[in-house]
């Protein structure tokens, strides 16, 4: 690859840029982050980033011995000999690095250790003594740094007492003013570092709270997606389950009574009980697939409205008569010329799968029944009649009922079902077409 040096157009000077110097920078970068993993992964510093108070103390030695070799290589000759002085003892060489012994405490105890520290370096002043201010300002930094109220306050309390106390020190001994501008600038802008990092403490903790809230939420959202498949599950198996079950009982008695005198019969009826019960077994694994495996994998059509008619000659073999009509009062197809929505199919024939069921379960011998099915421009009506007997002793609080009224509210439509006056029963239900995308 080629370039033209810039600046240098005249003489177009190619610049040969080789592929081999991406590769050694991507090696350096690459050296360079593994160098840092092994130094982080040391045992030495694993050792002091687990145990604050023993890094602290590794960090206050080290300011103490900068302090000593600061203020031992000072020139003598570029001090005011009247009004500060060389430490020439061990306990002005100690109080020169005083500031130095808080620095362990910084984050145990950050308010004392700011508070001890502003003690010590005033004490240093008083004295005449040299300093750095380097351990004052790491102090003030942790205090403001520490996000609660009092290390916050006594931080900038200390940058603030420390300057006034140097106003007053240069009024009272005439030193020069930029004293006082050095300790006001260093002071407070190692307590705006402070106040800054604990202010990204702050909104991290709070991004993070934020963060966990959305994934219990989250969690709560899958854990109610799931109470509701399988309460649907639940439901499709109740519906598949009590049918087959239904029709099977019957054609099973029927076997029964006519086992001695009509053997054809007997035959029939089961051979009849055989093709409910794998019709049932068929359904019923076309809903557990869902669980079991990929449901774009074990996917199967689901009975719906277009079934009616397998479902109306498997109840007649069992002697219940049905009859069904199709209505659509007030509808033009090309008000809305789409199918029926399948959510909305499969329920509307699970209801009437449902209420024939009843029918055949509490009807009675030479009950028969009537279906009505009307679309309208914004809902599908169902209305299931029949002349039986009704549940026994006027019970109306089954499973059944209950799993139809509970597919009937995820749509937000109507459910009515009670004795029909001059006998039977009847369920009334009114689906809104509208509400499809809620529909689960």
């Amino acid at each position: 690859m080629t370039a033209v040096v810039p600046g240098d157009e005249g003489n177009q000077t190619p610049l040969l840029l080789r592929t081999d110097d991406a590769h050694t920078t991507v090696r350096y970068r690459w050296g360079m982050e593994s160098i840092g993993q092994r130094v982080a992964a040391a045992p030495a510093v694993r050792w002091f980033r687990h145990h604050p108070l023993r890094a602290d103390t590794l960090l206050g030695v080290v300011v103490a011995l900068a302090t000593i070799a600061v203020v031992a290589n000072l020139n003598q000759s570029l001090i005011a000999t009247e009004t500060i002085r060389i430490p020439d003892s061990w306990p002005e060489w100690l109080l020169t690095i005083g500031p130095s012994f808080a620095i362990p405490l910084r984050r145990v105890a950050p308010a004392v250790a700011v508070g001890v520290g502003a003690v010590l370096q005033a004490a240093l002043w008083l004295l005449a003594m040299p300093d750095t201010f380097i351990p004052m300002g790491i102090l003030i930094y942790s205090a403001t740094a520490d996000g609660r109220v009092l290390p916050r306050r006594a931080g900038w309390a200390a940058a603030i007492g420390l300057t006034l106390f140097t106003v007053i020190g240069v009024i009272e001994d005439e030193a020069p003013i930029y004293v006082v501008f050095v300790v006001a600038l260093f002071s407070s802008a190692t307590a705006a570092l402070g106040a800054t990092a604990a202010s990204r403490k702050a909104h991290a903790k709070a991004a993070e709270a934020r963060a966990d809230e959305l994934l219990r939420s989250r969690q709560v959202d899958r854990e109610r997606a799931l109470l509701d498949e399988r309460a649907r599950i639940a439901r499709e198996l109740h519906d598949v389950v009590a049918h087959g079950l239904s029709v099977i009982v019957v054609q099973a008695s029927a076997a029964r009574r006519i086992l001695d005198r009509d053997p054809a019969g007997t035959a029939s009826a089961l051979e009849q009980i055989e093709k409910t019960g794998r019709t049932s077994l068929n359904e019923m694994r076309q809903v557990l697939s869902a669980i079991r495996t990929d449901p774009a994998e074990s996917w199967q059509p689901t009975p719906g409205l277009a079934s009616l008619d397998d479902l109306v000659a498997e109840l007649a073999s069992t002697g219940l008569q049905v009859s069904v009509t199709e209505t659509a009062p007030g509808w033009q197809p090309e008000s809305d010329p789409e199918p029926l929505p399948a959510t909305v199919d499969v329920t509307a024939y699970r209801i009437v799968q449902e209420s024939l069921t009843n029918v055949l379960k509490h009807g009675g011998a030479g009950a028969t029944a009537t279906v009505d099915i009307a679309r309208r421009p914004g809902s599908l009506d169902l209305r299931i009649e029949d002349d039986g007997r009704g549940p026994v002793g006027g019970d109306q609080g089954g499973h059944g009922l209950r799993g139809m009224q509970e597919r009937v509210e995820v749509f937000g439509g109507r459910f009515d079902a009670g004795p029909r006056r001059g006998g039977g029963f009847a369920v009334s239900v009114s689906l809104p077409l509208d509400a499809r995308d809620g529909a689960r």
